[in-house]
């Protein structure tokens, strides 16, 4: 019995790395990892306005309607890999409260960020559909 649950663990863990999470807004897509780290923004703005995300942070059913339309902000975090750049990470700006984009890391399985490497970030700015570098204030 106990060799059919690691038979079954082990097969979600390799079906789950053939899939790549694309964003419909922009395209960006990355290979989950089972190494990760979080980046959080507090206040993200985009010439003096917030960015425009999750519409009111209390309200799923609003989510829903403006997440993949289009219409939300979205943060990329992206690395250099053989002077190409590549996607490691995005997810919605949040309007109300913190931001998060989880950002992989090299598991040997999938592309991420090695020892020493640090992010660059860039949001695509559903208001005038245009793809901007993202400068934390650190």
């Amino acid at each position: 019995m106990i060799r059919n649950i690691y038979i079954l663990i082990l097969s979600t863990i390799l079906v789950t790395g053939l899939f790549a999470i694309t964003n419909p807004e922009t395209g960006w897509s990355y290979d989950q990892s089972s190494l990760q780290y979080f980046i959080m923004f507090d206040i993200i703005t985009i010439d003096g306005l917030g960015a425009y995300g999750n519409c009111l942070a209390d309200s799923p059913e609003t989510c829903a309607e403006c997440f993949g339309t289009g219409a939300c902000d979205v943060v990329g975090a992206f690395r250099w890999d053989g002077g190409e750049e590549s996607c490691i990470g995005w997810n919605y700006a949040y309007t109300y409260g913190w931001t998060t984009v989880a950002v992989m890391g090299n598991d040997g399985n999938s592309p991420g960020l090695s020892e020493g490497e640090v992010p660059h970030f860039k949001i695509y700015d559903a208001a005038n559909g245009s793809i901007l570098e993202l400068f934390p204030n650190i």
